[in-house]
This record gives structure tokens, sequence and C-alpha cells, in this order.
């Protein structure tokens, strides 16, 4: 048989077994018994034959992410502990998606081509499994939702996001607005990305549709870490800004951006949600 150049292959699918690996990946030893794989592979080259990320393997294996790049690439392998990491991001804006797993110091950030989502979230949903125990004895104190009703998107965005037994205790919802700016003739618009934070039974939950500081009209990212990490829900403000600060144990935070608008609710949800960390 020709050598196996798992490089050429195109898309990303899920890995159950040893049989299943690319001959051209060596497993580790001591984690030939994964839980999961995940096959992702690279961009596709430019006319140099050159690619913006390399072809990798993740497994679920002994407690820990297991981040394999093509041997090809010299790269060495990346053991991510569950222990150890801090939440996951997951992002998608068109065809351009990503995974980035955030460890203290340092974060892993691994692009993919969104035409392999539906692998990528049936791994992320067993990872959820392992990184995600229930916590049990949450129960809601208070109204369910602050800020305003869901919108279709972000409602699409938490439905598909859930998974079986998990139940959302709080959420607040800030959406996307459009601001108009006028200067004589001129006139310009802008808008503001919308965020949802969700505390379940699970997870902290955070979705938005700001990528770098930018509203990103057909995308979202979304953000998790065990809701028993999380310590502290406070709404801060500035002079013309205010946001949500959600810290964690493990020293991890998130800063939410809101407008002055949104303060009341947003300092309302605080109170609320944070009954569940005391």
């Amino acid at each position: 048989m020709p050598e196996v150049d798992s490089r050429q292959y195109l898309f990303a699918y899920l890995i159950r077994s040893l049989e299943d690996v690319p001959a051209d990946f060596p497993i580790p030893a001591g984690d030939d018994g994964f839980r999961l794989g995940l096959f992702l592979p690279r961009d596709e080259p430019d006319w140099f034959g050159r690619s913006a990320y390399p072809t990798r393997v993740l497994l679920l294996s002994g407690g820990a992410i297991v981040i394999l790049p093509h041997p090809k690439t010299r790269e060495p392998v990346i053991r991510i502990p569950l222990q150890q990491l801090l939440f996951v991001e997951a992002g998608h804006i068109l065809l351009i998606g990503w995974l980035r797993f955030v460890e203290k110091g340092v974060e892993h950030k691994l692009p993919y081509n969104t035409r392999s989502g539906r692998s990528v979230e049936e791994f992320l949903c067993i990872l959820r499994e392992e990184y995600l125990p229930a916590t049990l004895n949450l129960s809601p104190c208070g109204s369910f939702g602050f800020g305003e009703s869901l919108d279709l998107k972000f409602h699409n965005a938490e439905y598909f996001e859930l998974d079986t037994g998990e139940r959302v205790l709080f959420h607040f919802f800030s959406p996307a607005t459009k601001k108009i700016r006028k200067h004589w003739i001129f006139r310009w618009e802008s808008w503001v990305p919308g965020d949802l934070v969700a505390l379940t039974n699970r997870r902290v939950l955070w979705i938005t549709d700001r990528v770098q500081e930018r509203y990103a009209a057909y995308g979202t990212v979304t953000r998790f870490a065990p809701v028993r990490s999380l310590v502290q829900l406070t709404c801060r403000r500035t002079a013309e800004t205010c946001a949500l600060s959600v810290k964690f144990s493990s020293e991890a935070s998130w800063s939410i951006p809101l407008p002055l608008e949104r303060q009341a609710e947003a300092q309302r949800f605080a109170e609320g949600g944070g009954s569940v960390v005391r």
C-alpha cells in the first residue's frame, strides 16, 4: 500500500478506536485507551503548498486533552489536564472556526473549517461530560431571566449549546444594538455586539457575537467553565460604560462590556447569580 499522508485529508472526523487513527499519527504510550478522538485537517494550502495551520489529532485520554500535531511539523505533543483547564472557547464566523483551550499562563488555539463543524460539536459534547460534572442542589433564586428577551440568533445558540439534562438557572441578555452617529451631512452606522451570560447546573456560559471587539453578524463565540469554579459576579461602571465581571477560583476572569442602559439589569443578574456561589 502507498504511504499514508493524512495531510491530504480534507474533512474532520471522530476517532473512536485505534483503527480510526491515521497510520502516520503515532499514539503516545499510555494514550491508546483514549475515550474519543478528533481528526482536524490542515488549512487548504496556497500556491506554494503552505497552510495556515497543520493537521492535528485531539484525544480525550486519562482526564486530559492531548493535542497531536502531524509528525512532519516536528511540533511537541501538548497535554492539558482537565483539572488545569480554566475555560474552553469555541467560535465560528461563516467558514472560519476555532477551538481555544486556556490554561494558566498559556492558551492553545486550533483553527478549522466549519464544514467540519458536526464532528467538532460531537467531540465537544463528550469533552463537556468529563470537564463539566453536574453540580447538585443548585436552584434559582428570584427571576429566571434578566435583561432583554433572547432574539432568534441567541435563542438558537443557547438551545443548541445545552446538553441533555443541563438546565439554565439564571441568564442575562444584552442584544446587539445599532448606533447612528451624524456630523453635518455625514452619517455612520455601527453595532454594539450582543452578549448572553448564563449559569447552568454545570457551567458558566458566555455566548457573544463580539470577535476581537467587533460585531460579527454571522458568527458567535462561546466560552464555558465549570460552575463550581465561579467565585464572584459583579457589575462595574466607568464614566461611559459598564462591564459584567465573572471571576473564577482559578484566577481566570471574564470582563463583558455592556452599554450603560444595561447596568441595572446586569447588577440584578450579578446579585441573583451570586447566590449560586454563596
